[in-house]
């Protein structure tokens, strides 16, 4: 059972919206084009974290580079040896 005990009109589907209260849902429904809620939920979250620096990603960028590098290199050592 949801801890969720938010009260107001809840889209339901189907193009539908329907009222629950504290106590749980009613039997009221009306037209999803009518509602215009109060506030944005679910809540809006924390910002996104600032973007790293062009440093970071060059970084990582020239690790994945390396690990490629040494990939194709090994592979030309297999070919040259069999």
């Amino acid at each position: 059972m949801s801890t969720d005990m938010r009260t107001g009109w809840f889209y339901v589907g189907n193009g539908q919206l329907r009222y629950r209260t504290a106590a749980g849902w009613t039997d009221d429904y009306k037209p999803a084009d009518y509602y215009q809620p109060d506030e944005a939920y679910p809540p809006r979250s924390a910002p996104a974290p600032a973007r790293r620096s062009f440093a970071g990603s060059a970084t990582a960028g020239l690790a994945v580079l390396l690990v490629l590098v040494g990939a194709v290199a090994a592979g030309l050592l297999l070919v040259t040896h069999a």
